[in-house]
């Protein structure tokens, strides 16, 4: 256990705290439900607001210099063949959200 807190420290020292982890932080705490399931009740309406090629409401990080959740999602639809040849980016991402 002390190794894997150890890993995850690290971890979370070197990355961003999501929205979805932060949110499940929260729904976890004040409805006495398990982290993992928060963050299971939360991810599809992340990916959702995530989504999005445009956003209005998102924090701009310098390292980035565009959005690129939205083909990452889709990205991810691929790898985990989910996606058929063809496919528009939108209908990988409902196919992930299915998939999830």
């Amino acid at each position: 256990v002390h190794s894997a807190a150890t890993i995850a420290g690290i971890a979370f020292a070197n990355a961003f705290l999501g929205v979805c982890h932060s949110m499940a932080h929260k729904l976890g705490s004040q409805f006495h439900i398990p982290h993992g399931l928060a963050n299971a009740l939360l991810i599809c309406n992340v990916i959702r607001y995530n989504a999005n090629d445009n956003p209005t409401k998102q924090t701009a990080f310098s390292q980035y210099d565009r959005p690129q959740a939205r083909r990452r999602y889709a990205e991810i639809a691929d790898h985990l063949g989910l996606s058929a040849p063809g496919d528009r980016t939108a209908a990988k991402i409902e196919k992930l959200l299915a998939w999830l």
